[in-house]
């Protein structure tokens, strides 16, 4: 052990930094001023204090939890500090559906509006730096928190997966970028062609259902094509041309 001699005042600055790391809603700043510089690469929180690359997760974090939440709020006057939540006025425990992240997390965008509907369900609207914009929330077509830990940067815009999200009313469980690899034609049972005007009315005359009430499984989107995987084993494709196809993958 080591004894030292008390500093008011030392001390004093010690508990106001605590006190402003706690009760603050934004990050702290950054302690060097290049992505690239050498400590920057030791560090876990690299993707949230830089912005994540075009294919890496928009939230890369391994466990939500209430203390991301922009509802999670301090208690620190009085005696037993503790957090409690605004929205639902408890102590924070596990997260629920109502998460809403902290802005900050997202450095690569900034939050441009507020939403409450009226069940109280929120969401925000959020701009990239290239002024492109996306919905973060529980809502219809907002992506939730639980999504951005599976969904990257680029497909935050991507057309198919917006597309997707507003016809099929779908959620984003994981996304990839080889979909057809999986499903070639001449693997695959040809369920349907036609112009993609037509491909919701094929869909049901198909299999009877609804494609609002389905949730897409993964997609991708290139020059020539977008693929949404669904579940069963079926794709839906979408040509440049406005061509569109159903495939069901053989067993």
């Amino acid at each position: 052990s080591e004894r030292v001699r008390y500093d008011r005042v030392f001390c004093g600055d010690l508990l106001e930094k605590a006190k402003r790391i706690i009760t603050s809603y934004e990050p702290p700043p950054r302690a060097f001023n290049r992505r690239d510089y050498y400590e920057c690469g030791w560090c876990d929180a690299k993707e949230i204090c830089w912005g994540p690359s075009r294919q890496n997760m928009v939230l890369p974090i391994k466990q939500l939890s209430c203390r991301q939440c922009c509802h999670a709020t301090p208690l620190i006057n009085g005696s037993g500090a503790r957090w409690s939540c605004k929205k639902h006025s408890f102590m924070v425990g596990e997260t629920c559906e109502d998460h809403l992240c902290l802005p900050g997390l997202f450095s690569f965008a900034i939050p441009d509006g507020y939403v409450k509907d009226s069940e109280g369900a929120e969401s925000i609207k959020f701009k990239n730096e290239d002024g492109t914009t996306w919905l973060h929330g529980n809502t219809k077509n907002c992506f939730s928190s639980r999504v951005l830990q599976v969904i990257s940067k680029e497909n935050l815009t991507n057309s198919l997966v917006v597309a997707t999200k507003e016809l099929f009313n779908a959620e984003v469980k994981s996304l990839g970028t080889s979909i057809l690899d999986r499903y070639p034609k001449e693997d695959c049972e040809t369920v349907w062609e036609g112009h993609e005007k037509k491909l919701s009315a094929a869909w049901r005359a198909a299999y009877d259902e609804d494609l609002l009430e389905l949730e897409m499984i993964a997609s991708s989107s290139f020059a020539d094509y977008r693929v949404a995987e669904l579940p069963g084993g079926r794709v839906v494709i979408v040509w440049c041309d406005g061509k569109a196809e159903i495939r069901k993958g053989k067993e």
